[in-house]
C-alpha cells in the first residue's frame, strides 16, 4: 500500500509539472512505465518476486517508450 501511494503521488506530481510545461505527449508515454517501475520498486525495496514475464513486459514497455520518444 505504501509503495502504491508514494508512486502515485510522484507520478501525478510529475504529470502536472510536465502538463504545465506543455509536454502532454511526454506524460502520456510515461504512463506506460508506471506498472514496471512499481514492480521494480517493489522488488528492490520490499523484496517482492519478479516473474520473468513481468521483466519482459517492462523491457518491452521501456523499449516502446524510448522509440516513441525518439520520433518527433
Amino acid at each position: 500500500m505504501w509503495l502504491g501511494r508514494v508512486n502515485s503521488i510522484g507520478a501525478f506530481s510529475l504529470m502536472f509539472i510536465m502538463i504545465r510545461r506543455g509536454q502532454a505527449g511526454h506524460v502520456a508515454r510515461l504512463f506506460f512505465l508506471i506498472p514496471g517501475v512499481s514492480a521494480l520498486m517493489g522488488f528492490v525495496l520490499l523484496g517482492e518476486r519478479l516473474a520473468p514475464l513481468a521483466v519482459a513486459g517492462f523491457a518491452l514497455s521501456a523499449l516502446a517508450v524510448s522509440v516513441a520518444a525518439g520520433k518527433k
